[in-house]
């Protein structure tokens, strides 16, 4: 800190002392910023809570309230204690599912078709410009021995979510409870039936808390010239998730990219902070010149951790050469047999909803090129990483 004596001038030497006892202490404020991501936006308030509105303070602590200089370190080292103590409790444990097929092939960039009958479910947003390829690839190869993260996470549930949103948003009409891709929604939903073009829809699962938002009243706006800046449309992006009960402060920006057929929209993209790269962000949301959000595709917030047991990068290429794993091509190819070598390899974090909530758990991620008939084209391979 350049200007550390400047701030510690007029102290007492016992005030000085204690503030550079303090000041040592300062690179622990970012494990407390890491642990607090671990908790659930209540927990963290109710820590801040029990600290700020403290009824009783110490006798020292009556003694520095008037020194500015030293009081908000002493806040933050108190803040760490208390974090640091709830993180040590025993917590339930959790038992994060395997990736089936299915969620191997829900996290590749390729089409996922909706069955729904409700348009309200079906997702502009999922990653796409694959294809799954239906045949037999011979790989060859050897991956690097890269580092592992051996954490899963649990996804929270929010509560109340679309009462909320249909009152910030503006959508008429009662929440319904709607059944579509084999689980059960609430949806708020206004606009004449049938028609994309009014469609104004928020919609949450029941079972993961996953968030579909369309708003169809301001898609086209034929008096846009320009996208929203940068900074607004981030700014913008994350007020909507605060005020729908996401942490929005706490999210890691992905990516800001203009798309639209006049690529007059920004996309704004958010990672969960604790996890290596997803292959399905927390948050994509797209924001109109005018600051306007119309299209949102969200999952929620990481509530619980635990350890779990990994397998090598060798044994997940076996898995692979194998052809146990769904492989996606990015370009179209014709025949059912090709040749591919590996290019690189890298750990990912895997989405896998279920019933009872949605996970990230640990994966790893293949690419290369690969000739199928007469085209080269490069290929993309998710394997688990828990046993």
């Amino acid at each position: 800190m350049s200007n550390q004596g400047d701030e510690l001038e007029g102290l007492t030497p016992e005030e000085r002392a204690l503030a550079e006892r303090l000041v040592e202490l300062g690179p622990l404020i970012v494990e407390q910023n890491a642990a607090l991501a671990e908790l659930s936006p209540e927990a963290a308030a109710r820590l801040r809570a029990s600290i700020v509105d403290s009824s009783s303070p110490s006798p020292r602590w009556r003694y520095l309230r008037n020194r500015p200089a030293v009081v908000g370190t002493v806040a933050a080292v108190a803040l760490i204690a208390v974090v640091l103590s709830l993180l040590l409790r025993p917590t339930a444990p959790f038992h994060p599912p395997v990736p089936t097929q299915a969620d191997l092939r829900q996290n590749l960039p390729v089409p996922v078709f909706s069955h729904a009958r409700s348009v309200f479910s079906i997702n502009a947003l999922h990653p796409r410009g694959g294809n799954l390829f239906n045949g037999h690839l011979r790989l060859q190869g050897s991956p690097p021995a890269v580092p592992m993260q051996r954490r899963a996470y649990r996804l929270a549930v929010p509560h109340n979510v679309v009462p909320v949103g249909k009152r910030f948003l503006g959508i008429g009409g009662r929440p319904r409870r709607i059944r579509a891709n084999h689980q059960m929604w609430v949806v708020a939903e206004a606009g004449t039936a049938g028609s994309r073009s009014r469609l104004h829809s928020l919609a949450v699962s029941v079972n993961t808390g996953e968030l579909i938002y369309h708003d169809r009243r301001t898609f086209n706006l034929r008096l846009a010239h320009a996208p929203a800046s940068r900074r607004h449309a981030i700014g913008i992006a994350r007020t909507w998730l605060i005020r729908l009960g996401w942490p929005g402060t706490a999210l890691r920006l992905r990516s800001v990219e203009r798309v639209g057929p006049r690529r007059d929209i920004r996309q704004v993209v958010f990672n969960w902070p604790q996890t290596h790269a997803a292959t399905i962000a927390e948050a994509t949301l797209w924001v109109t010149p005018n600051g306007s959000v119309v299209e949102v595709w969200a999952w929620p917030w990481v509530s619980k951790a635990t350890p779990v047991g990994v397998r090598t990068p060798a044994s997940a290429w076996d898995i692979a050469q194998r052809g146990s794993v769904p492989v996606a091509v990015l370009r179209r190819v014709e025949g059912t047999f090709g040749r591919g070598r590996l290019a690189s390899s890298s750990v990912v974090s895997l989405l896998v909803p279920r019933g009872s909530g949605a996970y990230l758990v640990p994966g790893y991620r293949f690419r290369g090129r690969a000739t199928i008939g007469r085209r080269k084209t490069p290929w993309l391979a998710l394997v688990p990483g828990t046993q």
